[in-house]
């Protein structure tokens, strides 16, 4: 099913909780997330912040929690992994790759995991990016996390951009169903 498909209503598609175990799993692993309805969820932190939410999620993966993991930011490092058939890993080389899997390619193959997006601003932030392709492309993220019914975790690292791009930081925080900051009592 394609985004226009989802937005549009005309796909009956729910958020399906997952299985009583995973669900509890998955609060424990993020409490700070529960309950984890769709919607986005955001993290704050530096480059450390990867690390941590992988190893936030390790005893939900051991518990059987499939996670989709895209890596805008390329630093998904999948040693020490203990259960890496759980976790289906996309890894988009600039912006323009990263809204046409979350937008185009993600509604058809998604099917109701934890939905990881690490370091969007790392290609928005490139400056050889249009102005107006940089806020299209995070404009159809928002829009696509709001179509696909599934708990969105972004992780979201600052990063110097251009001065019109500083006001996605606060756009996606304000979207946020949560926002949480490693080091703030998160484990």
């Amino acid at each position: 099913m394609s985004l226009a498909a989802l937005e549009a209503g005309s796909v009956e598609m729910g958020w399906h909780a997952p299985r009583a175990a995973q669900s509890a799993a998955l609060r424990q692993a993020l409490p700070w997330m529960a309950p984890a309805g769709p919607g986005l969820y955001a993290a704050v932190g530096g480059r450390g912040l990867s690390g941590w939410a992988l190893r936030a999620l390790a005893p939900a993966l051991a518990e059987g929690v499939a996670v989709h993991w895209i890596d805008a930011g390329n630093r998904f490092d999948e040693r020490g992994l203990d259960f890496p058939s759980r976790v289906r890993l996309t890894r988009p080389r600039d912006a323009h790759e990263l809204e046409s899997f979350v937008c185009a390619q993600l509604p058809e193959i998604w099917r109701g995991e934890l939905l990881v997006l690490a370091d969007p601003f790392f290609p928005l932030s490139d400056a050889e990016l249009p102005e107006s392709d940089a806020q299209r492309v995070f404009s159809r993220l928002l829009q696509a996390a709001r179509a696909v019914p599934a708990p969105w975790l972004v992780l979201a690292m600052p990063r110097p951009c251009p001065p019109p791009r500083e006001r996605m930081m606060s756009r996606l925080l304000h979207s946020a169903r949560r926002v949480a900051t490693p080091g703030a009592g998160l484990g």
